[in-house]
């Protein structure tokens, strides 16, 4: 009986203490409504903004890696600013595409 006591009073306290998961509902959401691309449309809809952001910062790392470790190609190359809204820069969508060529 002790031990049921104390396994419920430590799943308890590891619920309560515990991070959310940046997942799902709980999640900060995109703030677009409409995607350019399926990479980024399937992070928000598992994840909300930082699925979306974690997901963009693994391509940008595999994209360098293709691209011979181009030091220029940051967050900044395809967006004109960073949170909250992400705009994109004009040829942003062009870039993604080339690069996704070449993360493939």
């Amino acid at each position: 009986m002790k031990a049921v006591l104390i396994g419920l009073v430590l799943a308890a306290t590891v619920a309560l203490i515990a991070p959310p998961p940046a997942s799902g509902a709980g999640a900060k959401p995109c703030k677009r409504a409409t995607f350019e691309t399926e990479l980024v449309e399937k992070a928000c809809a598992a994840g909300g903004q930082p699925a979306a952001k974690q997901a963009m910062k693994d391509f940008v790392k595999k994209a360098k890696a293709a691209a011979g470790g181009d030091p220029d190609l940051t967050c900044d190359t395809c967006h004109e600013d960073l949170a909250p809204d992400y705009p994109l820069t004009k040829d942003a969508l062009a870039r993604f595409k080339k690069l996704s060529a070449l993360v493939k």
